[in-house]
């Protein structure tokens, strides 16, 4: 026998709206600074070759970008190889030590190889010790 009143359990109830918001929110701004990530990168056709699968160092690699005419770019900026000998420099010389910066080359393929060469020569004019060229490796030589 139960002599105690009758209590009339109240359901709570759980609102979504707020968790979607934020959810939407996020998926929008991961969106929006994807898009930039890509838009500051050079326009070039890489050349086609089975390359290591890319790697996700620690820090952020820096992108020096050779069009076909010959022209350098440093992380989407065009520049002049001097003063990317002076960017490079300073990058290698405020290095933590033991961590290098990594440095990909992203050359055209219709480029001229003297262009890589020059690069070449200055990146280790300036201490640098190994870099990486990016290149295609999709069937086709196309990026989807």
């Amino acid at each position: 026998m139960n002599f105690l009143p009758a209590r009339r359990r109240r359901l709570l109830a759980f609102d979504l709206t707020p968790m979607i918001d934020v959810t939407l929110q996020l998926i929008i701004f991961f969106l929006l600074t994807s898009q930039f990530t890509q838009a500051s990168r050079t326009e070039v056709d890489l050349p086609v070759q089975a390359g290591e699968s890319q790697a996700r160092p620690p820090d952020a690699p820096i992108f020096i970008d050779i069009t076909k005419d010959g022209a350098y770019h440093l992380e989407g900026r065009p520049v002049g190889l001097e003063r990317l000998a002076q960017v490079v420099s300073r990058r290698v010389r405020t290095a933590p030590p033991g961590r290098p910066p990594e440095f990909i080359v992203r050359a055209d393929r219709a480029a001229r190889a003297a262009s890589v060469n020059d690069l070449a020569a200055r990146l280790t004019q300036m201490g640098v010790r190994g870099w990486k060229l990016a290149t295609d490796a999709t069937p086709g030589g196309r990026a989807p």
